[in-house]
């Protein structure tokens, strides 16, 4: 997916297209991690050349996938929030 919103901002598609094990070039640049899941570029060129990358190297462009849909999942579905919410509350009960 190609993601050329710079603005710092919550955007929902670069995070589905990292649910759907699709690398992201582009930005916003938090979300992205750059050579991670995806590439950040800062140009028009410079995301062409990241494409060029990961269509020679499909290899890369799965690796990449993987790593964005688990990043998704470990930090942005809600029932990581709500894992997130029960550990708190058990540590509270716990220290209390």
């Amino acid at each position: 997916m190609i993601e050329r919103s710079l603005r710092e901002s919550f955007e929902l598609a670069p995070f589905e297209a990292l649910w759907k094990r699709t690398p992201v070039v582009g930005g916003p640049a938090f979300a992205i991690r750059d050579g991670v899941d995806g590439f950040f570029a800062a140009s028009e060129d410079e995301a062409a050349e990241r494409i060029v990358e990961l269509v020679r190297d499909p290899g890369l462009a799965i690796e990449m996938g993987r790593a964005g849909r688990d990043r998704v999942r470990e930090q942005f579905l809600v029932t990581a929030a709500l894992e997130r919410e029960l550990r708190a509350v058990a540590a509270s009960v716990h220290a209390a």
